[in-house]
């Protein structure tokens, strides 16, 4: 009965899946008469609730635009306050290089010069942590060991004390690891020293000077504007909560706009500008935008240097929050300023669409009118769904059977139950140990199984429902082995 069930499940999954894969086809970019419909093409086929693009050719806004919806219902425009991520992360490198400029901060300096209680565990070395190692992300901390969400209205003071409890996994200078509280840090570094709040230093030093009057900073102003986004399940779009988090400011909460952020790039973009000298020097723009030489990373002080599919040098940053998603790009060779922001986000929608539509809006500002797959995510994902059913209900019919003892009179050898308990045990530990660390891998970054089901609730939720499920049967297949 369970082999003849066994057999018809898998044929009709099969049969699924390739009316699935017919059905679904393969988009691709080509012929598109202007960015919009490059833009829309995305939205339409990836479901994308709302999109904002902005594109400056050297000191002149050419191109500016809102696609979609907000979670409330408005219509998104170049001028709805998002979300930005860890493009924060280029305020506060920016911030730390006026004050070097200054001569209140030392680049070399050690931390404890700024702030003299910072420690952190292992190699006896906090003191040797320098404002450079926390630009370029070089600390020696790691979220593979230190990775902690912290609640919600944590002060920037609190969370850098609590970094108290993080280990150094390397020693400070050597090798690149992302860390996000190495810019809560630096905020609260500017704090110190500029003896203001990060918030006031930002918007007199920052936004005023680049007339950015639809960038926010405080709880007050953010809560506001935004306070939720869109997430996905199995392509399909919710929305959800996006809670401020004033300790997260300086490295991944500022809200701004697609109209405010070409500003600040052009700022970045045209060195010689007279929108860039209001708040940096050239040779601080260049610091700000060279990796260092002494490490293996593409990463600067709060940029990266990336190449375009033409082999243009691209100055890159972006952002990422449960909900939102941000890409900023300067192309020094060509004078193009590039924003893209995003009101949804995943794990699979920041790694494989957004950062397909990342280079499908490069490749047409450069003129590459070259035809372009688009990935074929969406069809895998349908897919995926499908497969992720198909295996729920056949273990919830195998644990039927079991315990109908219609599986477990089938073995006669206590060894061929064991090793099938230790195989509905194993699979658990390689969903919720090794697939984590797999992706953690890929985002070059820790990511627990919390920040997964935030950032990628269909994927989690399946996980952990197919270990219950696997966990269960083995139990089961105990229970009735001890029994007999």
């Amino acid at each position: 009965m369970k082999k003849r069930f066994s057999t018809f499940l898998i044929i009709t999954l099969l049969i699924t899946i390739l009316i699935s894969i017919s059905i679904i086809k393969t988009p691709s970019l080509g012929g598109e008469k202007n960015l919009s419909e490059v833009i829309e093409k995305y939205i339409t086929t990836y479901r994308i609730p709302g999109v904002e693009v902005a594109v400056a050719k050297d000191d002149k806004i050419i191109y500016s635009k809102g696609f979609g919806n907000t979670p409330e219902g408005t219509q998104v425009t170049a001028d709805t306050p998002m979300y930005i991520g860890s493009v924060s992360k280029s305020f506060t490198a920016l911030a730390i290089l006026q004050l070097v400029e200054r001569d209140k901060i030392n680049l070399d300096s050690p931390v404890v010069d700024y702030l003299p209680w910072f420690k952190v565990k292992g190699f006896n070395n906090s003191k040797h942590i320098t404002v450079r190692h926390l630009l370029n992300h070089t600390s020696g901390l790691s979220e593979e060991t230190y990775f902690k969400e912290l609640p919600v209205n944590t002060s920037l003071e609190a969370a850098v004390e609590n970094l108290a409890e993080a280990e150094l996994v390397e020693e400070p200078g050597k090798v690149f690891n992302y860390f996000n509280p190495n810019y809560q840090v630096l905020g609260l570094i500017i704090e110190k020293v500029a003896e203001i709040s990060y918030d006031e230093y930002v918007k007199k030093h920052i936004l005023e000077p680049l007339s950015m009057k639809n960038t926010y900073l405080t709880k007050e102003e953010i809560e506001k504007k935004v306070t939720k986004g869109f997430s996905s399940f199995f392509t399909f779009p919710f929305i959800k909560s996006e809670p401020f988090r004033p300790y997260g400011l300086p490295e991944g909460y500022i809200v701004s706009t697609a109209k405010d952020m070409i500003l600040f790039l052009q700022a970045h973009s045209n060195l010689q500008s007279d929108l860039g000298q209001l708040i940096l020097s050239k040779d601080g723009f260049k610091q700000l935008q060279t990796p260092d030489s002494a490490v293996k990373s593409n990463y600067a002080m709060g940029w990266q240097r990336i190449k375009s599919s033409k082999g243009y040098t691209v100055v890159y940053n972006g952002g990422d929050l449960d909900t939102y998603h941000s890409d900023v790009m300067i192309i020094p060779e060509k004078g193009y300023s590039i924003v893209i922001m995003i009101n949804q986000n995943s794990f699979i929608n920041q790694l494989v669409v957004y950062d397909s539509l990342r280079k499908a809006v490069i490749d047409f500002v450069l003129g590459n009118e070259e035809q372009q797959d688009m990935p074929a995510i969406h069809k895998y994902l349908i897919i995926a769904g499908i497969a992720i059913v198909a295996i729920i209900v056949y273990q919830l019919c195998s644990i039927i059977c079991i315990v109908k003892r219609a599986q477990i009179c089938r073995y006669r050898k206590k060894t061929k139950i064991i090793l099938s308990i230790f195989n509905d045990c194993l699979l658990p530990v390689i969903l919720l140990i090794v697939v984590p660390k797999l992706v953690s891998v890929q985002l070059e970054r820790g990511v627990t199984l919390r920040e997964a089901f935030n950032m990628q609730p269909d994927m989690t939720v399946s996980i952990i429902i197919i270990s219950i499920l696997f966990c269960i049967k083995a139990i089961t297949k105990i229970v009735f082995m001890v029994r007999d």
